[in-house]
């Protein structure tokens, strides 16, 4: 059966399920309308814009390595553009004004990472709604990384 591809950038809502591939698929089910689907772990990158997650993400059994991480090739300078030409990212900011993240897959542990900038992991059910929208197994886990900081996290800091 053929699935319909779906669109690159979307805004995560809640999760799609995905058929099951390859040797590094953690089972997670989940019902929909009476189906039991198994889904696959997705990676990616992250932007938070108000209360939304916009993220470009890929299964883990198409997605690149780097170093002992699978991740979503697509980089956050990249990414920030298209965001902008599809109306929901503010023409005049730029991408690190804006709180990001990145969802990976730790090889070694067979382990979701999720590395976040400190306002998403501080904002209320972020960190849930990012889990629950790739498919992430609740092992998953979440921490602040310097390299993902905006200019509120930058003030809140010091």
């Amino acid at each position: 059966m053929t699935q319909a591809k779906r669109p690159q950038l979307r805004r995560r809502k809640s999760a799609e399920p995905t058929q099951s591939r390859g040797d590094l698929t953690v089972p997670r089910e989940e019902q929909h309308a009476g189906q039991k689907w198994v889904t696959v772990p997705e990676v990616g990158a992250l932007f938070m814009i108000g209360d939304e997650i916009y993220a470009k993400s890929t299964p883990i059994t198409e997605a690149g390595t780097y170093g002992k991480f699978l991740i979503e090739e697509t980089d956050h300078v990249t990414f920030w553009p298209e965001l902008q030409q599809a109306g929901v990212a503010p023409k005049a900011m730029e991408y690190d004004e804006c709180p990001r993240g990145r969802v990976t897959w730790d090889i070694e542990k067979c382990q979701a990472r999720l590395f976040l900038d400190r306002c998403i992991i501080e904002k209320a059910g972020m960190v849930n709604k990012i889990i629950n929208s790739f498919h992430l197994p609740l092992s998953t886990i979440a921490e602040r990384d310097d390299h993902y900081r905006c200019p509120g996290c930058m003030r809140k800091s010091g």
